[in-house]
């Protein structure tokens, strides 16, 4: 029922030729808190704007913007659109924004599965273990070292295992879907700041390499 409030409230404030719901209203994966997030396309004067209006008790993360802004399309902005759902298309202009996307992703995960892409895993992991060593420093900068690592190493997993990373949230999701080892040894590190958690979590992406 939210969804259909929302979306009726986005229909009438802004007048859109195209509506595309993303994230978790569009694969179900919504909760109490979650956000509803959508791209709004409309010929209106209220292009350019970012809705965080709360409706239904939802908080809204809608981006608005108008039809010239896709003459051309650089997919590679759009990204979270991916798996999103089409819900209004007047002009055609959606559909062929989510194609660019489609399309966009599909060329990306080819290219996860280049020889060069696997150079760069590997100097990724390089880079991982570098700073695990410099986490050991028990000051603010060390800390700091942890975070960053554990931030950017969920990327660089997304990258040995052929997955385009689409964020955080999607993929934790696969990998407590599809690769439950990984994610327990990555809960670990993120839940302590115990260095042989740590350490496990980067040995882990050693040996993912092959």
């Amino acid at each position: 029922m939210r969804r259909e409030e929302i979306i009726a409230y986005l229909t009438e404030k802004y007048t859109p030729d195209v509506i595309i719901a993303y994230g978790s209203f569009a694969d179900g994966t919504n909760g109490a808190n979650s956000d509803f997030d959508a791209l709004v396309i409309t010929g209106a004067q209220c292009a350019g704007q970012h809705d965080t209006s709360q409706i239904c008790e939802t908080l809204l993360d809608v981006f608005i913007y108008a039809p010239e802004e896709f003459a051309g399309i650089d997919a590679s902005r759009y990204v979270q659109l991916y798996g999103g759902r089409l819900v209004l298309d007047k002009t055609g202009l959606g559909a062929k924004l989510m194609t660019a996307v489609n399309e966009y992703v599909a060329a990306r995960l080819l290219e996860l599965r280049s020889p060069k892409a696997q150079k760069e895993n590997i100097t990724a992991v390089e880079w991982c273990e570098k700073m695990l060593l410099r986490t050991a420093r028990n000051d603010a900068e060390g800390f700091y070292r942890w975070h960053w690592l554990l931030t950017d190493s969920l990327e660089i997993y997304s990258g040995i295992s052929g997955i385009f990373y689409f964020g955080p949230k999607k993929t934790l999701i696969h990998m407590m879907q599809n690769d439950i080892k990984a994610y327990k040894i990555y809960l670990a590190a993120l839940r302590t700041m115990d260095g042989g958690a740590l350490m496990e979590w980067i040995t882990l992406l050693r040996q993912r390499l092959g």
